[in-house]
């Protein structure tokens, strides 16, 4: 996985959007993924479990579900939240074309992924 800066720090390309997607079973669930022949572009990223789950999870984002994870966080069964920012925008992970971004639960247990993304043509 490759953080890339944007160049001389460009605004995004296309409208940043927001999505906030609920897991629920142990193993993937598919968060986002691109339109035929297009790419995304993550700039922000939360995981947060809920505070009436009865275990303890790990949380882990990738591309594709055969992918390995780029981010993850072993989230209290009491609740909490594992959040990051590329820069502020400046900065971004980008998967590849036609890769959805995945979320991988290590126990069946409620994980809400809030993301703040571009879809591009690459």
């Amino acid at each position: 996985m490759e953080i890339r800066r944007n160049s001389q720090a460009q605004p995004p390309s296309q409208k940043v959007l927001a999505l906030s997607v609920d897991a629920t079973s142990s193993g993937t669930t598919t968060v986002k993924a691109p339109a035929s022949g297009r790419a995304l572009r993550l700039y922000y990223y939360s995981l947060s479990a809920d505070p009436e789950n009865t275990a303890k999870v790990k949380a882990g984002l990738r591309w594709t579900a055969a992918g390995a994870n780029f981010a993850a966080a072993n989230l209290s069964q009491y609740g909490g939240v594992f959040a990051h920012s590329y820069k502020n925008g400046d900065s971004y992970v980008q998967g590849g074309v036609d890769e959805a971004l995945v979320v991988n639960l290590s126990a069946a247990q409620l994980v809400t992924v809030n993301i703040d993304y571009e879809e591009i043509n690459p």
